[in-house]
């Protein structure tokens, strides 16, 4: 144990003033840094399971493959910090601003992040299966490939963000912005889009069977090769949108609207209200109905 962290375990470290300190591999278990200045603090692969850390800044901290389980980070502020790789499993960050932090690779399986501010962060590769980020600001972020199983997305904005890859089964994003976000090839089986912002977006290749896409706005959005079969899309509208070669198979369209659609390849079959007049439009707009 280093002289410094002999120090801190003595110590009141509510509001202390920490930053730029080297706490790279300490074990600091259940202490409380709640206000704490931390900030350029090392702290890579350090133990802060169980740590108060609320309010506390963080910013430009090295918190890499730091393990952070159940910590409590609510209002602190990780602007710039490097925690990729570290476990957050089940730590506390609500309404915590993290901008331009990098996660990517981090464990956040059922972490608490709900009103987060997250603009321009990398969570690529990142576990956030059942997380809470509910009304989070992910806007800009980097969510190649991540693991957003389960997650509570309601209301969150994710414009121009990129989900390309990244595994939605299951999640909840109603009334997300997804405006200009790119989610090619994305796995969103059962997910809900109730009501969803994904104009613009790009969903080619994704795979969305059996997706709540009810009253959800996809105008201008690409969904080449997208498998919407057996999805719900009630009075949701694909105006302007590319449905080229896209798969609608057992899709409900109940009230759905297809204005200057591209449906070339497009394959329709045993839809709801498909009537025969829609059947001939989409026929000569090179629709297949098997």
């Amino acid at each position: 144990m280093s002289e410094l962290v002999e120090r801190l375990l003595s110590k009141n470290l509510v509001g202390a003033n920490l930053r730029g300190a080297n706490l790279s591999e300490a074990d600091l278990f259940g202490l409380n840094f709640s206000d704490a200045h931390l900030e350029e603090a090392r702290l890579a692969r350090s133990r802060l399971t169980r740590t108060a850390m609320r309010r506390a800044s963080l910013e430009r901290a090295n918190l890499h493959a730091a393990t952070l389980r159940w910590a409590n980070l609510s209002e602190a502020c990780l602007n710039d910090v490097d925690a990729s790789w570290s476990d957050m499993r089940l730590a506390r960050l609500a309404e915590a601003t993290l901008e331009r932090a990098d996660l990517h690779g981090a464990r956040l399986r059922g972490a608490d992040l709900q009103g987060t501010t997250c603009k321009g962060i990398d969570l690529h590769l990142a576990d956030l299966q059942m997380a809470n980020l509910n009304m989070a600001q992910l806007d800009e972020a980097d969510l190649r490939s991540a693991n957003l199983r389960g997650a509570d997305l309601r209301g969150a904005n994710l414009h121009k963000s990129n989900l390309s890859g990244a595994d939605l089964r299951g999640a909840d994003l109603s009334g997300a912005n997804l405006n200009l976000s790119n989610l090619t090839g994305a796995i969103a089986s059962q997910a809900d889009f109730h009501g969803a912002n994904l104009n613009w977006a790009d969903l080619s290749d994704s795979i969305l069977t059996e997706a709540d896409l009810s009253l959800a706005s996809l105008e201008r959005t690409t969904l080449i090769h997208t498998n919407l079969s057996d999805a719900m899309a009630i009075s949701t509208s694909f105006r302007l949108a590319n449905l080229s070669s896209a798969n609608l198979h057992r899709t409900d369209l109940l009230r759905a609207t297809f204005t200057g659609a591209k449906l070339e390849g497009t394959r329709f079959s045993d839809n709801n209200a498909i009537t025969a007049g829609v059947k001939l439009n989409f026929a000569t707009r090179g629709a297949v109905f098997d």
